[in-house]
């Protein structure tokens, strides 16, 4: 639940409630969640882990459907940016990057 608490307390201070932190957020979250499912299937994993990974499963689909589509719009996207905090670093997709 760290990386599900860490996104949370951006999102909810009162310093960095602006939506330039939303998209870098969210797909920081998604990307540390998918580390989590990645580790859960190695054979050096731990039991709490295995066990948990029906919720990881369940947050990421979660987030896929509910803000998908705020990381698609061009003014969140250009708000992301324009922060030098995190410029295009969160961006993977190449297209997109361009």
């Amino acid at each position: 639940m760290s990386p599900l608490l860490s996104a949370l307390n951006i999102l909810q201070g009162e310093k960095n409630t602006f939506l330039r932190f939303l998209a870098s957020t969210i797909v920081q979250l998604k990307n540390d969640l998918k580390g989590l499912l990645d580790e859960s299937f190695e054979p050096t994993a731990t039991q709490g882990l295995i066990a948990c990974r029906p919720l990881i499963q369940n947050m990421i689909q979660s987030l896929s459907t509910r803000v998908e589509g705020m990381l698609e719009k061009r003014e969140n996207i250009l708000a992301a940016i324009l922060l030098s905090a995190f410029k295009m670093d969160w961006v993977e997709d190449e297209i997109k990057r361009l």
